[in-house]
């Protein structure tokens, strides 16, 4: 049985492949609510940025790992709505080491931008 999540997804999916050959595949998943939220089948991601023009969803292996073993490159048509950046991950689960890192207009005078 799918997840909600799952059968309301539309467009392309985000992939990213570890080294070790690992495919991972995130899904359009829902804006709401906010963080990293567990379902039976997966996690939704989503964080919130106004002026984000490129957010890209970093999973990492364990809490001391230098670098991400998977980005995804969330797409701003899929994985946007209004000023909300998201992705379902199937087969995530809870205590996942995840980040984010956005791109978008730097402005240090008018301060914080994203």
């Amino acid at each position: 049985m799918r997840s909600t999540l799952e059968r309301e997804h539309v467009g392309r999916s985000a992939e990213s492949e570890s080294g070790r050959g690992d495919k991972i595949t995130a899904l359009a998943g829902k804006p709401s609510p906010l963080g990293a939220t567990v379902y039976r089948d997966g996690v939704n991601f989503s964080v919130f940025s106004k002026h984000a023009q490129r957010v890209e969803l970093l999973l990492f292996d364990n809490q001391d790992s230098r670098q991400p073993s998977h980005t995804l490159e969330l797409d701003p048509v899929q994985n946007r709505t209004y000023h909300y950046w998201h992705a379902f991950v199937p087969r995530t689960q809870a205590g996942q080491i995840y980040g984010y890192k956005v791109d978008g207009p730097y402005s240090p005078q008018l301060g914080p931008s994203l």
